[in-house]
């Protein structure tokens, strides 16, 4: 590995050991001195130590690679197995909004559309009781952080909703804001 990293890039000193042996055979017109075969002979060796030090890099390459592309497809399959079941948080979350009619538009990427959002601002304080029971259910550890999210999820919807609706203050915004 160090003759590898000593030159500014293997393969370069490879392509230029190879071309000086290429020149100093080729400039021989009678038989080779010891001082040329020595030098020739050393570039011949530099060149096989290169080249098998690039050999032993690009095996850890590909076995890096297959390592990590194995390690995608275990992700994956965790993050299906995740949503896929039965009783997550998420799956959960998705039951609670389609009873509210509240759908992901598959032609949006699995994003909800206008009316889809409108209904969940207006209904904001039915779902996130429900989405709150649901979450707590499944970690009750948890619960303080969760009933702590879900008031805050509920106040940012109204907000939104009395935003988007251009009208004065509802009832239910001023509740919230006390």
């Amino acid at each position: 590995m160090t003759l590898w990293n000593n030159s500014v890039t293997g393969g370069k000193e490879i392509k230029r050991l190879t071309r000086k042996v290429k020149e100093e055979c080729e400039s021989v017109v009678q038989p080779m001195t010891l001082a040329k075969h020595t030098v020739v002979t050393d570039m011949k060796s530099r060149i096989e130590a290169l080249t098998q030090v690039g050999e032993k890099m690009s095996n850890n390459i590909t076995k890096l690679k297959e390592e990590i592309s194995t390690a995608k497809k275990k992700l994956d399959a965790f993050r299906k197995l995740r949503k896929v079941t039965h009783s997550s948080v998420y799956n959960g979350i998705e039951r609670i909004l389609k009873e509210h009619k509240i759908v992901r538009a598959s032609y949006h990427g699995g994003d909800f559309n206008g009316v889809n959002i409108i209904t969940l601002m207006q209904e904001s304080q039915d779902i996130m009781d429900e989405i709150k029971v649901e979450m707590v259910t499944q970690k009750p550890t948890m619960e303080v952080e969760i009933n702590k999210l879900c008031v805050e999820v509920r106040k940012a919807l109204v907000l939104w909703d009395d935003v988007f609706s251009k009208q004065t203050p509802s009832m239910n915004l001023q509740m919230l804001i006390g």
